[in-house]
């Protein structure tokens, strides 16, 4: 049985540790959990019903450690890119997602 929810579940789980849990977590950690996330998306392990979730984890790391500690973001979306369709649509759902928190920052 190939169930969406528990992807979709994992991804939620990840993302809530990621926005409230980040800062208290050992730097070693954190640099795991940002690994794994990329791990997934290069390993297609990312369905197309989680994709949103998906880029829900990679912008919540952005909000923590973007430019600042992730200086190589663009060149890994970039590569991401170069492999294929997919993995685009992955990096435009991110880049989305990027875009729609800086207008809403900004109108609010």
């Amino acid at each position: 049985m190939n169930s969406p929810i528990l992807p979709f579940t994992g991804w939620t789980v990840a993302e809530y540790i990621i926005r409230y849990n980040w800062n208290s977590m050992p730097s070693r950690l954190r640099e795991e959990l940002r690994s794994r996330v990329f791990e997934a998306i290069d390993a297609c392990r990312v369905y197309e019903d989680t994709i949103e979730c998906c880029a829900r984890c990679v912008i919540a790391v952005m909000e923590h450690e973007w430019p600042h500690n992730w200086l190589e973001l663009s060149s890994d979306l970039q590569k991401k890119c170069l492999r294929g369709s997919y993995h685009c649509a992955i990096v435009f759902a991110i880049q989305r997602r990027l875009v729609e928190n800086v207008a809403y920052t900004d109108i609010h």
